[in-house]
């Protein structure tokens, strides 16, 4: 859910740059931005929020929700049990909560 709200906070400041660009430099051809694109923006954005996670925790994040992989993948590829996949999963979604650009 965090990352979901996340994407949609990068996403929103992301069109509010366009439009902005769009009033300064006025009317022309609007280019539209590929899905690749959004998603690069993200995974920026998310990068300099992720300077608050530890490497482990950065590193696990990346793998449940960029990479895609279950528990037990994780756990093996960090040499963590599940649970510990899922505690180091929690304690880093709780700094990400936490952090201030989030707040706002």
């Amino acid at each position: 859910m965090l990352l979901l709200t996340a994407r949609r906070i990068a996403t929103d400041r992301w069109r509010r740059g366009r439009r902005l660009a769009r009033l300064v430099a006025g009317p022309r051809r609007e280019v539209r931005p590929d899905a690749g694109e959004a998603e690069t923006e993200f995974w920026l954005w998310f990068g300099s929020l992720a300077k608050a996670l530890t490497d482990r925790q950065r590193e696990v994040l990346v793998l449940r929700y960029q990479r895609d992989l279950s528990d037990a993948d994780i756990a093996e590829i960090m040499g963590l049990t599940e649970s510990g996949v899922r505690s180091l999963i929690a304690r880093a979604l709780e700094v990400l909560r936490r952090h201030p650009e989030l707040l706002e």
